[in-house]
């Protein structure tokens, strides 16, 4: 007989991953045959692992082979993060190879180490104060990991620069941690009041735990828990120049001391900044100097001095500016220093350019002074003649710019008079010419018509500008004077209507005419001229109609050729050049050819030629022409329509514009009704 046992195990938990509880079973002499013995676990113990602990095992057989004494067996564990008690198991032996083995331990414990552990901690919060009644400032606990059966802490608010109950209510309290939760919270009412005061602080005091049954892995953070309470209260500060600022005269590099005091409810905090300005003087630095403050004699002030350099005379006017930090209001004070100097001689500048009419211009004047002198202003006055036009502006920085317009071409004095506002310079005056020459102008023109008759009028309408940098001076009318139009024969001159107008001529010599339109310029305005424009002039009075037929005579039959008459004449007095002509393909049609016979003068655009119809043609008066057109037609039963158009050229204009367009429609087959429809 040998004897079967198995000892007790344990294991550490883990945070993550899975361990092993193993336990050793063992033979107490080797058998002659083989050993088998079942093995099972079970929850057990005050605290008992369970099902979310380890993976049960149940009835596993454990084999000895002949010889063997010991063998092992391992049941997972399951890790985690939860800071809990020790649990335990049981591991139960039963059923050996009875006679050869008996069971000497048949239940062992197995036990989970826990090597979790958590902190207790406590956020630190700030809260504004407020003028009236309580404001919560509320606290977050948190454990760093949870705890199996949860946690409870003591919550003591605690005086620091803060104190209870008139700064906040110190309420102590419990706190409770429900089983696994990670965090919990608690409020502390402030006092609202408005009186000004620094931020003040307290302390929330974390004791007392309590925890669960074998739980003792839990501790407290020794930082966190200051409540802040933050001051919405102004602290009112007064800032004086306590030395008095002095009048003296003024020597390059003399410096003057400036002392000052910033006081409030308390020693405020903040910064402060000391400059000086002179007045009256544009474009001159400020001066400053750096001053720190310190604690002074009286708990609630601060003091500090520097020394300022003025770098010119005059009146220096120096302030302080007291920036508060902590709820302090700024403040600040001023005062003025004047310094006195004989100031140095005056110097006159000015600059000018020619213009022309309409053109702006400027006169600049610039004043200055050597050192000690203070920044000339004043005003400048520029007078025109003739005319006697003022214009006047302040000089600012020792410089005017006085803008001008030039009305007229002539050479004008100009009278440049500046006084002085400094009270230290006197009057000053300069003449000077000014040159303004007559502005460019730009023509350009139209004609009502490209061709006309023989004396008969042709209106030409044009557009005169001036031309940049010239321009119409506000007030005046613009260019004044004459157009003439020509054709390089005979002439007409009109009065000018400014910018756009009308001028007639009535050429009398035919054939191609350039028709010429030119401003004969004035005093301000130079002449100009507008490009040439073609004019034909033509026998007759200039009357145009133009009319076009076409026809076939005969219905259309299937698979046949058609063959139509198009005639296009000028009942007109004058000749028609370049008028075109447009004859699409009828619709069904295979190919088209033509012929073209001109008469009386007129001419064709080509004698002969396939496809659709597009060219130009000159029609004289009673004039023709003629085309024959052959076409072929596809087998359809659609009508067969078939439309001429004949157009002026550009710029002529047609007497009657209806007759331009004529259509031939052909019903098909042999038995339709009618011959055909001509439409004209």
């Amino acid at each position: 007989m040998t004897n079967l046992s198995t000892a007790a195990a344990s294991v550490i938990e883990g945070s993550s991953g899975a361990a092993q509880l193993i336990f050793t079973i063992t033979l107490s002499v080797p058998a002659a045959a083989p050993v088998q013995a079942l093995l099972s676990t079970a929850n057990f113990g005050t605290n008992p692992a369970d099902a979310a602990d380890y993976s049960s095992l149940t009835n596993l057989v454990v084999n000895f082979n002949p010889g063997v004494t010991s063998t092992t067996v391992s049941v997972e564990i399951v890790s985690d993060d939860i800071v809990e008690a020790n649990e335990t198991l049981r591991v139960l032996l039963s059923d050996p190879a009875l006679p050869i083995a008996t069971i000497t331990t048949p239940a062992v414990t197995g036990t989970i180490t826990n090597d979790d552990s958590a902190t207790v901690s406590i956020s630190s919060v700030s809260v504004i104060e407020g003028n009236s009644g309580t404001t919560p400032m509320n606290f977050l606990l948190n454990l760093s990991k949870p705890v199996q059966g949860g946690v409870s802490v003591s919550f003591t608010p605690t005086n620091g620069t803060a104190s209870a109950p008139s700064d906040f209510i110190a309420t102590p309290s419990t706190v409770n941690f429900p089983n696994l939760a990670l965090n919990a919270g608690r409020s502390v009412n402030i006092v609202g009041d408005t009186v000004f005061e620094p931020n003040e602080t307290f302390s929330v005091v974390l004791g007392a735990l309590t925890l669960p049954p074998g739980v003792s892995a839990v501790t407290l953070s020794p930082t966190g828990g200051i409540g802040t309470i933050t001051n919405d209260d102004v602290g009112v500060t007064t800032t004086v120049l306590s030395t008095p600022l002095l009048t003296a005269a003024f020597t390059p590099g003399i410096t003057y001391p400036v002392a000052v005091a910033v006081s409030g409810p308390i020693r405020p905090s903040g910064s402060i900044v000391v400059s000086a300005t002179r007045q009256g003087l544009p474009a001159l630095a400020p001066i400053s100097c750096a001053l720190t403050l310190v604690n002074g004699v009286n708990p609630n002030e601060l003091t500090g001095s520097c020394n300022l350099s003025p770098t010119s005379p005059g009146v220096w006017a120096t302030s302080v500016s007291f920036t508060g930090t902590g709820g302090f209001s700024n403040s600040s004070a001023s005062a003025n220093a004047v310094f006195t100097s004989t100031l140095a001689p005056f110097t006159f500048v000015q600059s000018l350019n020619p213009t022309v009419v309409g053109q702006a211009f400027s006169v600049t004047v610039s004043a200055s002074a050597t050192f000690g002198g203070p920044v000339p202003t004043g005003l400048v006055q520029v007078t025109q003649f003739p005319g006697g036009i003022s214009t006047s502006v302040p000089m600012v920085s020792g410089s005017a710019t006085v803008n001008l317009l030039s009305r007229s071409p002539v050479v004008k004095g100009l009278q440049i008079a500046y006084t002085d506002s400094t009270g230290v310079y006197s009057a000053q005056e300069q003449f000077v010419e000014h040159v303004t020459n007559p502005a460019a102008t730009g023509l350009s023109a139209s004609l009502s018509a490209a061709q006309g008759g023989a004396n008969q009028p042709v209106v030409v309408t044009y557009t005169l500008g001036v031309i940049a940098p010239g321009a119409v001076p506000p007030g005046l009318s613009g260019p004044t004077g004459q157009v003439q139009v020509s054709d390089g024969i005979s002439s007409a001159n009109c009065p000018l209507v400014f910018p756009t107008g009308t001028c007639s001529l009535s050429p009398s010599t035919l054939g191609m005419r350039q028709i010429t339109a030119r401003y004969l310029s004035n005093p301000s305005y130079l002449a100009s001229s507008a490009p040439p424009l073609p004019y034909t002039v033509q026998q007759g009075t200039g009357n145009v109609d133009l009319t076009v037929s076409i026809g076939n005579g005969v219905r259309v039959i299937n698979g046949s050729q058609v063959v139509y008459t198009i005639t296009v004449r000028n009942i007109g007095d004058t000749t028609v050049g370049a008028a075109s002509i447009a004859n699409a393909l009828p619709i069904d049609s295979l190919s088209q050819s033509f012929t073209c016979i001109a008469a009386a003068g007129s001419s064709c655009g080509a004698a002969s030629g396939s496809g659709a119809i597009a060219q130009t043609i000159d029609v004289a008066p009673s004039g023709s022409v003629a085309y024959r057109v052959v076409v072929e037609l596809a087998p359809g039963e659609a009508a067969v329509s078939n439309t001429v158009t004949v157009t002026p050229p550009p710029g002529i204009v047609d007497a009657n514009p209806a007759n331009n367009t004529a259509t031939d429609i052909d019903p098909r087959g042999i038995f339709g009704s009618g011959f055909e429809d001509d439409i004209e």
